[in-house]
């Protein structure tokens, strides 16, 4: 499938992506009863049709690395050395190291979905 979309125009693989999404969440609709009275073939075909759309959104390939924890680490390391050796009497703001990671995962996080649209 993926070899198919990249040899098709981007705008055209994107309505062909949609395209089968839509039919994707046809055949889940047209199972949802016979999965919630727990009929085993219906509850496979289900796992099977979220196993496709996973692969057709592309949510099993890896993640890029962007380095954003290394950054994060000397960050908050840097932070902590200035404030233990300067003392500044509150002239920088009170942000510990693991708020600092948890703010930097957030950004890289948005530009990594940016990135995929």
């Amino acid at each position: 499938m993926d070899r198919a979309l990249k040899a098709i125009p981007r705008e055209a693989a994107l309505q062909l992506r949609e395209i089968e999404l839509e039919r994707l969440d046809l055949l889940q609709r047209s199972i949802a009863r016979q999965i919630t009275s727990g009929h085993l073939g219906a509850i496979d075909r289900m796992l099977r049709i979220m196993d496709h759309r996973a692969r057709l959104l592309g949510l099993y390939q890896p993640q890029p690395d962007s380095g954003i924890a290394e950054v994060a680490a000397v960050l908050g390391s840097w932070l902590g050395k200035v404030r233990e050796a300067d003392a500044l009497d509150g002239d920088l703001p009170e942000q510990d190291a693991e708020a600092l990671q948890d703010a930097l995962d957030g950004e890289n996080a948005r530009q990594t979905r940016a990135e995929s649209v």
